[in-house]
């Protein structure tokens, strides 16, 4: 994926390979992990941004680096003929090498395991999935769409930023991992929520949402919809499984779920551009998910997860 960045912008060929060679490389490990049930953890001895790297891959993140995998090696091979050299000659050379770094860093929030490399990651998927919504950017309304996602991008990273530097400070470290015995950490989940939440789409959080799918490129709108959203969701799947809960947080999120459900539907049915509809669907189907994420946490704060 690396020799991809670096070499992808003139060799579109040799960026296919790469791209697709990392991903099937991905894929089976990941289904590895499934298969046998297990977890991969490493720790590195160099130290990035002054901590040491710590990897992990457990059937949470593995199930999640399936998604990335399948969809980001597909949107790869339709991207390379659909937003081809010849008829993009300006932005289709950069619009390989952000892929790469999207995938890349999407992968990379997958398994680290360490709060500053997490926000680390976190920013550069948001920069390359900016650079991707605005690669048709001689258009005024695409330029529009950029900087409303970059913001609202911002802000998540804000609420993030905040959580975990207090997730370091009250536990002494910015490694991750179970920590449900710390009480005290329950009401940062509201910070996770709101974070997670706006990179998720939840209503109404979407705002960013419509028009970055309706002027972003149809292989951009795919990742967008079927991974990028759901990095959100494995975000507060990850730490409301890692942390306290407060209380009512389950009902708070399957509240959620069902606004985001019943309104994405709503707003989907006033809709006449194809790819602005589909992005309303996807608030909806966020929702599904969050109705049966609230449920869940209340099922394992009322001690019956089963």
């Amino acid at each position: 994926m690396l020799a991809g960045i670096l070499f992808g912008r003139a060799m579109p060929r040799f960026w296919l390979a790469t791209t697709l060679a990392g991903v099937i490389s991905a894929l089976a490990a990941a289904v590895s992990v499934l298969a046998g049930g297990g977890e991969w953890e490493w720790r590195g001895g160099f130290p990035v941004g002054g901590e040491p790297l710590h990897l992990r891959m457990d059937a949470i993140s593995a199930f999640f680096l399936v998604l990335l995998c399948v969809i980001g090696g597909a949107g790869a091979v339709y991207g390379r003929e659909y937003w081809s050299d010849a008829e993009h000659p300006r932005s289709a050379r950069a619009g390989r090498a952000w892929w790469s770094v999207l995938v890349v860093s999407l992968g990379a929030i997958l398994l680290v395991s360490n709060g500053l490399h997490f926000l680390m990651a976190w920013e550069l998927f948001s920069i390359s999935a900016y650079f991707l919504i605005t690669l048709d950017r001689s258009r005024p309304e695409v330029r529009s769409a950029g900087w409303l996602y970059l913001g609202c991008s911002h802000a998540a990273v804000l609420a993030l930023f905040a959580f975990f530097t207090l997730l370091a400070v009250r536990t002494g470290s910015w490694d991750l991992g179970p920590m449900r015995e710390h009480k005290e950490l329950a009401p940062l989940f509201w910070l996770a929520l709101f974070g997670f939440g706006m990179k998720a789409g939840i209503f109404p959080l979407h705002i960013w949402l419509p028009s970055a799918h309706a002027n972003s490129p149809s292989h951009v709108s795919a990742i967008l919809s079927g991974v990028t959203l759901k990095v959100g969701i494995y975000g507060l799947v990850r730490f409301s499984g890692w942390l306290p809960l407060p209380a009512g947080a389950g009902w708070v999120v399957a509240a959620l779920g069902v606004i985001s459900s019943v309104l994405g539907v709503a707003f989907a049915l006033g809709q006449h551009d194809l790819k602005r509809l589909l992005a309303y669907h996807s608030v909806e189907n966020i929702g599904i998910i969050l109705i049966g994420l609230g449920f869940a946490l209340v099922a394992v704060q009322q001690g019956n997860p089963a």
